[in-house]
């Protein structure tokens, strides 16, 4: 009878577990092909910034409540398929930075003992790629000539303007550097935030759900004396 019970209990388990893998894997699929199109059509700056910390975000939530890290790569497929239909018009980059990130994530997450640390390495190694993935890009499709133009443009903008003449600064080099710094600073807080996750979800589960339920019964037992 007790076996029977603690087999019940585990497979409920077990199916609230893979509820909330699938609608995580649910919002990360939204985030990359909905929220990336709202972002882009508003012209948010830095907009791989922002998506690229939500997707840290939500695998390490899929590392958190699944019990194989396999799982981030099934996620990962899903939200690829979901992208490719939504989002045809995306460029081959994106569908490779999300492949990217899954595979990242099922190496950071093979094991759950240090989980602060591997969203921490998450959270820089995804916002690194992110920030110098498209500077390679650019630097394919335009060569070194763009940031030598960018260079000499800067350059007399700031000579003109703010009499500064270094001509000895690289100022493609530093705004490149700038560029990735942003990111490896954002990775730094996302991925501080997603290893304390597992604290703030029981905080929520044990203090304030509990509150929360307390209040509703309450208030349901003022409306039945005010109905009475």
């Amino acid at each position: 009878m007790y076996t029977d019970q603690q087999t019940k209990f585990s497979s409920i388990e077990n199916i609230d577990e893979r509820l909330s893998v699938l609608r995580i894997t649910a919002l990360w699929a939204f985030s990359e092909s909905a929220f990336g199109g709202i972002l882009h059509a508003l012209a948010i700056p830095l907009r791989g910034l922002f998506i690229s910390s939500a997707a840290v975000l939500f695998i390490s939530l899929i590392a958190l409540f699944s019990k194989s890290n396999k799982e981030i790569l099934k996620a990962t497929l899903i939200v690829v398929l979901i992208k490719a239909v939504v989002s045809p018009h995306s460029p081959l980059t994106a569908y490779f930075a999300v492949s990217l990130q899954g595979v990242l994530g099922f190496l950071l997450f093979s094991t759950k003992k240090f989980y602060r640390l591997s969203a921490l390495l998450l959270g820089l190694s995804v916002l690194f790629f992110s920030g110098i993935q498209k500077i390679v890009v650019l630097t394919i499709l335009f060569g070194n000539m763009l940031w030598e133009s960018l260079d000499l443009f800067i350059e007399q903008v700031s000579s003109e303007i703010f009499r500064i003449n270094h001509t000895d600064i690289n100022y493609g080099y530093v705004l490149i550097a700038v560029y990735v710094l942003l990111h490896l600073i954002a990775g730094l807080f996302i991925g501080l935030y997603a290893g304390r996750l597992p604290k703030k979800i029981d905080y929520y589960k044990n203090i304030i759900l509990p509150d929360c339920q307390t209040l509703k019964m309450f208030l349901l037992l003022i409306l039945s004396h005010l109905s009475a």
